[in-house]
């Protein structure tokens, strides 16, 4: 039985929540009539949709396949640039690739804009601290000293020591795959990839890295490291409410709470299988043993936990990877004459090269590969992390407050037919291949345009891994698969990279049956 005084602390609650929402609508509704006369005052201030009060205009951007195609809509109306406001968030939104540039390019004006906006979900994630996170800080010297430690391992230059050392991790890992692929295949030719391909990335990462060995299929610890690893970049590349309504968190603290114990096992599995199973190794091939004096606390720029969320924030970089790959694999199981294309440029290069195909020393021949991969980039539109205003700037001439959210609409930029050509949103790798006049090949050729990782001091710091590892990857599943679908009415999530937690099952042929 309810007594009369819980009865009572439940009207009261609701009264005070009633209340909160009356009082909240009534700040929105005075600060949009504020807004408005604000923007009526400079007339050449950035125009853009009324918002409606606590909302604002997020509306417009909901029940969509790619939420950011209702700012392509707005566009219609406004115009390259206009404001928007998304819950209690001012912000405005480029989508030219002048502008673009304009707010990347450290030349231009890319030093305005090199703050992120502050997500309470991401500040959780990172042990209350947003500047944990390599892609959600604000630009600082200690995130321009990671940049500097990660660099030599992200960026390697061709032949050179750590390249020879990702090519050969890669084609080991590539190896391993295949035969357990192999032995997969000998039971159904329907696999579920999502792990297979998630634990090949993630040895390649821990491997190149931290300079561990290869961790078995069968490990139960290493599998729980993956997943729990795949949760946590799902719930971040997962847009929520809360990230422009904030106080709107405490409803959603159950997908949080289970990122935040996913981060657990991460943490742990780092610890204990990564860091301290390296403990005596003295490897200048390994980023881990760089970062070691950090995570000792001997060095005074960085502290040991900003340290370890900077070992754990690259290694996670995998779940990235794998995703790609999972995605490209797709795109092609779905695309018979495009798979055609690349087989028959896999067996042309096999003929005349001395290296295993899936070494990344074939990569400048493989143009059909390498635009397949750019062409499921281009339609996955993952959008680029929005940037904010240090200070009062401008962007196209436009006046941009400080403290302003600035979005690249990725949308528009990955399907505008003055961009792409006609029907834009099909599949179509020769986007990406420009024909040789005198030899009549399709050679690969990435349009100065397209900049799915941004650019300047804010770009990912993973793109070149991301291109190296998938294309040796999906080299070497060719090599050996035919794929073809194998789920009805198959649709999975696009506008961010990350994929749910469902099986992700092809048809793998034998290429010797």
């Amino acid at each position: 039985m309810i007594s009369s005084f819980s009865l009572f602390g439940l009207y009261m609650g609701l009264a005070v929540i009633v209340v909160v929402v009356i009082v909240k609508t009534l700040l929105e509704i005075l600060s949009i009539l504020k807004r408005g006369r604000s923007q009526r005052k400079n007339l050449n201030a950035p125009k853009g949709p009324t918002p409606w009060p606590i909302l604002g205009s997020l509306h417009m951007l909901g029940n969509r396949d790619i939420p950011f195609s209702g700012l392509t809509e707005i566009r219609e109306t406004f115009g390259d640039i206009f404001s928007l406001k998304l819950g209690e968030t001012e912000c405005v939104v480029v989508n030219s690739v002048e502008m673009r540039d304009e707010v990347l390019n450290a030349n231009q004006k890319g030093d305005d804009f090199d703050a992120r906006p502050n997500f309470e979900r991401i500040q959780r994630l990172f042990g209350g601290n947003k500047d944990n996170a390599l892609a959600f800080c604000d630009f600082s010297p200690l995130q321009k000293l990671r940049r500097e430690l990660m660099h030599k391992f992200t960026f390697t230059y061709s032949h050179s020591e750590l390249w020879h050392e990702m090519n050969r991790i890669c084609m080991d890992e590539g190896s391993q795959m295949i035969h357990h692929l192999s032995d997969l295949t000998a039971e159904t030719n329907a696999v579920d990839l999502k792990l297979v391909i998630l634990k090949t990335c993630g040895n390649i990462f821990n491997r190149y890295f931290c300079g561990v060995g290869h961790a078995s299929f069968d490990d139960q610890s290493f599998e729980h490291y993956i997943r729990s690893f795949d949760q946590v970049f799902w719930e971040v590349n997962t847009g929520r409410l809360s990230d422009f309504i904030p106080w709107f968190i405490r409803f959603e603290m159950l997908p949080l709470w289970k990122a935040k114990k996913a981060t657990g096992v991460v943490r742990s599995y780092v610890d204990h299988e990564l860091v301290e199973a390296t403990a005596q190794h003295d490897n200048p091939l390994s980023f881990l043993d760089i970062l070691r004096p950090y995570l000792n606390g001997s060095m005074p720029d960085m502290d040991s936990e900003t340290a370890l969320y900077c070992l754990e924030d690259i290694l996670g970089g995998h779940s990235a990877v794998g995703c790609m790959v999972l995605r490209v694999l797709k795109d092609i199981a779905e695309n018979a004459d495009t798979q055609k294309k690349i087989k028959q440029e896999l067996a042309c290069v096999k003929s005349i090269t001395t290296h295993d195909i899936a070494s990344l020393e074939n990569a400048s021949q493989l143009h059909w590969t390498r635009a397949a991969i750019f062409e499921t980039i281009r339609r996955t539109c993952s959008p680029i992390v929005p940037h904010k205003a240090i200070k009062d700037s401008s962007v196209g001439g436009k006046p941009v407050g400080k403290d302003t959210v600035v979005i690249i609409n990725n949308h528009h930029l990955h399907f505008s037919e003055e961009l792409w050509g006609p029907n834009p949103e099909s599949y179509d790798p020769t986007r990406f291949l420009k024909k040789c006049d005198q030899t009549g090949e399709h050679l690969f050729m990435r349009p100065i345009h397209f900049k799915p990782f941004s650019l300047g001091k804010r770009s990912c710091m993973g793109y070149k891994l991301v291109e190296s590892i998938t294309l040796s990857l999906l080299s070497n599943i060719l090599d050996h698969f035919t794929l073809t679908p194998a789920m009805t009415n198959w649709k999975i999530p696009v506008g961010l990279l990350g994929l749910p937690d469902e099986p992700f099952t092809i048809n793998l042929l034998s290429n010797e049956d």
